[in-house]
């Protein structure tokens, strides 16, 4: 019973865990829509409450790597001091929410750990996951656009986010299952450029799913996350030894992305209204100057730069975007960009260590990324090279959104386990010691051979 309880843990904690950050923010809009709009609720915290679990994996520290454990310890000391700080001055509430999204995250490494599985299986599985779960919220997200349900409109409505559009057909900025059209749009592109190593003609389940997710992406009118898929795809092609079955499977995407774009054009020809708002949201992906949302950020980042340098400590966890709604007023309660963010709350010292940490994590990928390439291991190579992609990816997009605590951190942390587990394992068979496996056989699972 043990045994079988414990391969089910291994099997499908991840899909559990993951399905409450895609799905619980619409649940919580279903609720909100039959009660009342709560700006923090149990609903908020649920996603991160599903990864304490993985407290209990703690002993598998020293099965994480040396990297991995480096970066989690920098990070969490960063963040506890100022958990410590927006605790004391502003609302012990906000401030543990906030350590709750940028530390349990960090988790999911002890649970690939404890899976004990090679590095070829667990790619596959996790990344294959995270595949599922954004077609399926892309999906929604596509029929959110065409015609609004009514606890969406509801939300939008009464949560005051002016830049996710007008709650009507072709006229909102889709946000699918999640809280935000911003977390949609990056949480697409990065499950993009992570699964590009399994991308592949024959993989036709892939190649399908990445139709609705181009198609959200440009719906969300989000440049960033263009950019950022834009950037991370050929970074990823420049690296990887694999890049020609990726480019032919991209160019079947966009072929049939194409194909439906103009069957969705002919069939609003005779609808006047949602051809223009259709062109007029195509437009909108060039005309910055007309983007409020663009303004509003430029003014934040005026007003949270001059308070992060007159507070060096930083004012504390809670203070900034959604949890500091639980917490005592605040001059700046949402911050676009996360460095700004981190600056404010973590303060000179801390947000040294924060960079730090992302530094140290883009330089163990790279690492474990040449160690592969020089090993001549093909297969692995493609994965760290998409491991890569997304790091310097995330470095980008932290410019506008945080992109390095809550859902979207899963990614930052998958991919650095990824790389510390190969350099563990390479440091390891130097020695000539045991270590977890590297299987080839695996490899078949991505079709090819190594």
């Amino acid at each position: 019973m043990i045994a079988r309880t414990a391969a089910w843990y291994r099997r499908w904690y991840f899909a559990v865990a993951l399905a409450l950050f895609i799905f619980s923010p619409e649940v919580r809009r279903i609720v909100d829509w039959q009660t009342s709009v709560h700006k923090l609720s149990l609903f908020s915290a649920l996603p991160l409450l599903g990864l304490l679990p993985a407290l209990l994996l703690l002993a598998e520290w020293k099965d994480v790597g040396s990297f991995y454990r480096l970066v989690a310890a920098i990070w969490v000391g960063a963040f506890g001091v100022a958990l410590f700080i927006g605790g004391v001055a502003d609302s012990p509430l906000a401030a543990t929410y906030d350590m709750l999204e940028f530390s349990t995250p960090l988790l999911f490494g002890f649970f690939l750990a404890s899976a004990h599985d090679d590095l070829y299986v667990l790619f596959n599985r996790v990344a294959g996951t995270m595949l599922c779960f954004a077609v399926i919220s892309d999906a929604y997200a596509i029929y959110q656009y065409v015609s609004p349900p009514p606890w969406d409109v509801f939300w939008v409505l009464n949560s005051g986010l002016v830049s996710t559009g007008v709650p009507e057909p072709f006229g909102l900025r889709a946000f699918g299952t999640l809280n935000s059209y911003a977390t949609l749009a990056h949480y697409t592109a990065l499950t993009m450029v992570v699964n590009l190593p399994r991308l592949r003609m024959t993989n036709w389940r892939s190649v399908i799913g990445y139709v609705p997710m181009v198609i959200a992406l440009l719906i969300t009118s989000d440049r960033t996350a263009w950019m950022a898929v834009t950037a991370g795809s050929t970074l990823y092609l420049v690296m990887s030894p694999r890049r020609k079955d990726a480019l032919k499977a991209l160019g079947l995407v966009a072929l049939l992305c194409t194909a439906l774009s103009a069957t969705v054009l002919l069939s609003l020809n005779g609808s006047q209204e949602g051809a223009s708002l259709l062109q007029s949201r195509l437009a909108s992906l060039g005309e910055i100057s007309d983007d409020t949302s663009f303004a509003d950020r430029q003014r934040q980042t005026s007003g949270a730069w001059h308070e992060g340098i007159s507070e060096p400590l930083g004012q504390g966890l809670g203070s900034i975007g959604v949890a500091a709604n639980a917490g005592a007023s605040s001059s700046t309660n949402t911050l676009d960009n996360g460095y700004l963010a981190r600056f404010v709350e973590l303060g000179v010292v801390g947000c040294a260590a924060y960079l730090v940490a992302l530094v140290l994590a883009v330089v163990a990928v790279f690492r474990a990324y040449f160690m592969s390439l020089r090993a001549g291991d093909t297969l692995l190579c493609s994965i760290l090279a998409g491991s890569f992609a997304v790091q310097v990816t995330m470095l980008g997009t932290d410019l506008s959104t945080d992109t390095h605590g809550g859902l979207l951190a899963i990614m930052f942390w998958f991919s650095l386990y990824v790389a510390s587990q190969y350099l563990a394992h390479t440091s390891q068979a130097e020695a000539k010691t045991p270590a977890m496996p590297l299987r080839r056989t695996t490899s078949r699972a991505f079709g090819a051979r190594g």
